[in-house]
C-alpha cells in the first residue's frame, strides 16, 4: 500500500511538473508575482502590452533580465505584444542584456529591435523575429551561442548589431538595404553571405570574418573601409549582378585589406554592367588614387549577363476565406510575367507549407491549396513576385 501511494505521489509530481513547463501570463507582473511550482517553468508567454519603456521601478521591461530569480529554470521568453523593445544604453544596458539564462527568445509581432537589447546573453542560441524590420545598434552584440539570424523582413541592420556573435552561422536578410558598421564583425562561424538588397556596406562591416568563404551582394554601390579584410579565407565573391543599367561601385579605403595579393585566390564576378569594365585579372574601383588603396589582382573574373528584372505592380491581392478551415485560394493580377514564390510561415517565423514557385504570366493568377492538416492559429503568407514582396495575415480555424 506505501509503495502504491508513493509511486502515484511520483506520477502526480511528474505531471505537475510536465503540464507547468510552459505557462503563459497576461503581463510581466503577473509572471513575477507567480508562485506554484516555479523550478519546473522552463518558458513564459507573456500576451499583453509590457508596461513602460525605461528603468523606472514601474516598468516591466526592466523586470524580464532577472525572471530566473521567480523560476529558476527558466530558458525562453515569448512576447506577443506588437510594441517595439525599446532602445538600451550603455550605461545600464539592453532591457535584455546580460541574462546569461536565456536560451531562446521569441516576438512574432515585434517590428524593431531596440539598441543593445540582447547584448551579452551569451546563453541565447535560438531567436524569431518574423514581422521584425529594423534592428538597433549592438542589439544581439556578444550573443556568442547565436547560430542563426533569420529575418525576412528587416531593412535596416545597424550598427555593430551580431558583433561578436562567434557561432553564428547562417543568416537571412532577402530586404535588408544598409548593413551598418562592424554589424558582422568577429562573426567566426560565417562561411558564406548573400544579400540580395543591400546597397550600402558600412565599414567593418565583416572584419574579421576569418571562415568566410562567399560572399554575394548583387545591388551594392558602396562598400566601405575594410569591409572584407582580415578574412583570407576568401576564394569567391559576386558584385552587380542585378544591376539593370550600368553603374559603379564605389569601394572605400582597403575593402580586401592593404595590400593587393590579397585578392589573389579570389574568384570575382561581375554583373555585365559593373563599371568600370575588368580588363584581364585586374579589377579596380572609383577611388583608385588613393595611396594606399590597392588595385586588386584577382585569381579570375567572370563577367555575367546582368538579371533583366522587372518590377511587378500588383493589384490588391485576395486570398479568401479567410479565417479558413481547408482549402484557400489566393488570387491577383499580374501586368507583367515573373518568378512567383508563395510559402506559409507561423508566427515564429518557421515556414509550415511551400505553396508556389514557379513562373507565371502576365494576367490573372490564381492558386488554391489546402492547409487543413496544419493546427489552429495565425499564419503570415508570403508571395515574392520577382523582387516585391506581399504579405498576408491568415487565420487557421
Amino acid at each position: 500500500m506505501k509503495y502504491l501511494l508513493f509511486s502515484i505521489f511520483l506520477c502526480c509530481s511528474f505531471l505537475s511538473v510536465s503540464a507547468q513547463t510552459t505557462i503563459t501570463f497576461g503581463t510581466v507582473t503577473e509572471a513575477t508575482n507567480y508562485a506554484d511550482n516555479n523550478a519546473s517553468v522552463k518558458k513564459i508567454i507573456i500576451t499583453g502590452t509590457v508596461a513602460g519603456n525605461d528603468y523606472s521601478p514601474d516598468s516591466e521591461w526592466s523586470k524580464f533580465r532577472t525572471l530566473n530569480t521567480v523560476f529558476p529554470n527558466l530558458d525562453t521568453v515569448q512576447i506577443n505584444t506588437a510594441q517595439n523593445i525599446p532602445d538600451g544604453n550603455y550605461m545600464t544596458g539592453g532591457f535584455f542584456s546580460n541574462a546569461y539564462w536565456l536560451k531562446g527568445f521569441y516576438a512574432p509581432q515585434v517590428k524593431r529591435v531596440g539598441m543593445i537589447a540582447f547584448s551579452y546573453c551569451i546563453g541565447l542560441d535560438t531567436i524569431r523575429f518574423p514581422a521584425a524590420e529594423q534592428l538597433g545598434n549592438g542589439a544581439f552584440l556578444f550573443c556568442s551561442r547565436l547560430t542563426s539570424a533569420d529575418f525576412p523582413q528587416v531593412t535596416a541592420i545597424e550598427s555593430y548589431t551580431f558583433q561578436n556573435c562567434r557561432s553564428l552561422s547562417s543568416v537571412n536578410f532577402p530586404f535588408a538595404a544598409t548593413i551598418g558598421e562592424d554589424a558582422f564583425a568577429f562573426c567566426t562561424g560565417l562561411t558564406e553571405v548573400v544579400f540580395p538588397q543591400a546597397a550600402k556596406i558600412d565599414d567593418f562591416a565583416f572584419n574579421p570574418c576569418p571562415a568566410l568563404l562567399k560572399v554575394n551582394f548583387p545591388r551594392a554601390t558602396a562598400i566601405g573601409d575594410h569591409v572584407f579584410s582580415n578574412n583570407r579565407s576568401l576564394n569567391a565573391v559576386s558584385f552587380g549582378t542585378d544591376f539593370t543599367a550600368p553603374a559603379g561601385i564605389h569601394f572605400g579605403r582597403c575593402v580586401f585589406g592593404l595590400m593587393a595579393f590579397l585578392t589573389r585566390n579570389i574568384d570575382l564576378t561581375l554583373g555585365e554592367n559593373v563599371l568600370p569594365n575588368p580588363s584581364e585579372n585586374i579589377w579596380q574601383h572609383d577611388n583608385v588614387t588613393i595611396s594606399f588603396v590597392p588595385v586588386y589582382r584577382w585569381k579570375s573574373i567572370t563577367s555575367i549577363p546582368t538579371a533583366n528584372i522587372v518590377l511587378t505592380k500588383l493589384l490588391p491581392v485576395n486570398v479568401y476565406p479567410n479565417p479558413v478551415r481547408d482549402q484557400i485560394t489566393i488570387r491577383f493580377e499580374m501586368e507583367t510575367s515573373g518568378q512567383v514564390t508563395i510559402a506559409l510561415f507561423d508566427v515564429s517565423g518557421r515556414k509550415v507549407k511551400d505553396i508556389r514557385n514557379t513562373f507565371a504570366e502576365e494576367g490573372l493568377f490564381t492558386q488554391t491549396t489546402s492547409i487543413g492538416h496544419l493546427p489552429t492559429g495565425v499564419y503570415v503568407l508570403t508571395l515574392m513576385i520577382n523582387n516585391n514582396l506581399t504579405t498576408k495575415k491568415l487565420i487557421k480555424e
